[in-house]
């Protein structure tokens, strides 16, 4: 059973599983080439849209829902940091997880850092 391989013939039939499972067809084949063709330019073109126009793949503070941090150092320095936690860490020589615990409250401080999720 182990450190077996399969026959030629179940990696044949292994190949067409998807395409058994979705009746074996293809746009082409069911539409012909053209309209098969203008199906996936279509369904390409709505999916283009939605991740264009989809706020999550904004970045930093550019994403209207980005959140907002009140970072204090160990000096008693204060920053504000609005969608870029895990940037600024890496910046500082600080992990982002640990960062991130700290703003939830799983812990008090991280190298002496102190993060707050701020609520303007």
């Amino acid at each position: 059973m182990f450190n077996r391989t399969h026959t030629n013939e179940v990696k044949a039939e292994l190949a067409l599983l998807p395409a058994k499972r979705f009746g074996g067809k293809t746009y082409d084949q069911i539409y012909g080439a053209d309209r098969g063709n203008e199906i996936k330019e279509a369904r390409s073109q709505t999916m283009k849209a939605f991740h264009s126009s989809n706020p999550g793949r904004l970045k930093g503070a550019n994403n209207p829902k980005a959140k907002t941090y009140e970072v204090t150092s160990p000096t008693g320095e204060k920053y504000i940091v609005t969608g870029g936690l895990q940037e600024f860490s890496e910046q500082h020589g600080l992990t982002y997880c640990c960062m991130a615990d700290t703003a939830r409250g799983s812990q008090k401080q991280h190298k002496g850092w102190k993060v707050i999720l701020a609520r303007f």
